[in-house]
């Protein structure tokens, strides 16, 4: 409890949550984050569709493994998916080309990163360090 924005001490059924720490960008912004992850699980089949198995699941570009970037694709049922890929340093990668076959542009369905307003991306990537990119 107090997990989705970033509670500094263990979770307590005798205290409230500190939910002062909300005035603070980086907890809001946090919840923020969990809100958008939240939705995400709920309109995107494919993230919980086949979850326990085999099927739903599917690594794209290992080759990139050096570099900390992780790149997978989660597959539901209707073979409807969504690529993730992961900058998992404090590098960020300047027309970054994922070794990831498939169509050449993507619609951004969560990024904790890109601009907001930016609706679709070509596979060559600028990616801030530590940024997540969810692509349908």
């Amino acid at each position: 409890m107090g997990g989705e924005f970033g509670q500094t001490s263990e979770w307590d059924f005798s205290t409230e949550r500190q939910w002062p720490l909300l005035q603070f960008p980086f907890h809001a912004g946090l919840r923020c984050c969990v809100a958008a992850l939240n939705r995400l699980l709920g309109s995107v089949p494919a993230l919980k569709e086949q979850q326990f198995s085999a099927a739903g699941f599917r690594w794209l570009g290992l080759s990139h493994c050096e570099e900390s970037v992780v790149a997978y694709q989660r597959i539901g049922q209707k073979g409807r998916f969504v690529r993730i890929i992961l900058n998992m340093t404090t590098v960020g990668r300047t027309n970054w080309t994922p070794d990831i076959q498939g169509k050449l542009k993507w619609k951004v369905v969560l990024s904790n990163r890109i601009d907001r307003k930016q609706k679709q991306v070509q596979l060559t990537i600028t990616s801030p360090p530590l940024a997540g990119l969810v692509l349908a």
